[in-house]
């Protein structure tokens, strides 16, 4: 099964490259690179609306990062530490 969801070329590798081999809206799994398909319209659409997108990806994931810390998300996960730390 193959999927039509859309997403930037760098958005996708990068969730290909760190072992995230499926679809992040549906889920459906990538068996390889030679599964996607450019789009460089779409890819051009994102350049316009987010201009400097590795600037806004970094201060998206800062803000993940307090959201989990705030609300205590990281217990249980292997290989982060929960805040305020346990000692």
């Amino acid at each position: 099964k193959v999927c039509l969801h859309r997403f930037c070329a760098s958005c996708i590798e990068k969730c290909l490259r760190i072992g995230k081999r499926e679809c992040p809206t549906c889920r459906v799994h990538i068996s390889s690179r030679r599964m996607l398909r450019s789009d460089p319209t779409f890819d051009k659409m994102v350049k316009r609306l987010f201009p400097n997108v590795e600037a806004y990806e970094e201060h998206h994931e800062k803000l993940v990062e307090q959201s989990n810390k705030k609300n205590n998300l990281t217990k249980g996960v292997p290989g982060l530490t929960p805040y305020p730390p346990s000692n």
